[in-house]
């Protein structure tokens, strides 16, 4: 999804919230509950901490995909977005990744 997102231009993600603030939200809240039904299914799977407060993780990973959107946000002036995502989300990905969990992820990441 990461790789996905990085590859759309940034431009589009603030046209779609100043002109169809309506869908922003309904799209920010669908993306929210489709990540939170990722980790709830992770979790019984084994690969994200049992303790993980699904609910939260899933909004703060929808905050951080949402910060890697806004270029303006970074001081340090980043030249590819995937950068920028493997440096913000992947961390926290990571920290909430059990053992086997971090093992099968990181095979998957670019």
């Amino acid at each position: 999804m990461v790789n996905r997102i990085a590859r759309v231009n940034p431009n589009y993600f603030k046209d779609i919230q100043q002109y169809f603030p309506e869908i922003w939200h309904e799209t920010t809240t669908t993306s929210t509950a489709h990540i939170r039904t990722i980790l709830d299914r992770g979790v019984g799977q084994g690969f994200f901490n049992p303790d993980l407060d699904t609910h939260l993780a899933a909004e703060t990973i929808g905050l951080l995909i949402k910060a890697t959107m806004d270029e303006e946000a970074f001081t340090t002036r980043v030249p590819d977005r995937r950068q920028l995502s493997a440096q913000v989300i992947y961390p926290y990905i990571r920290g909430i990744c059990t053992a086997r969990g971090w093992e099968e992820l990181r095979w998957q990441l670019p």
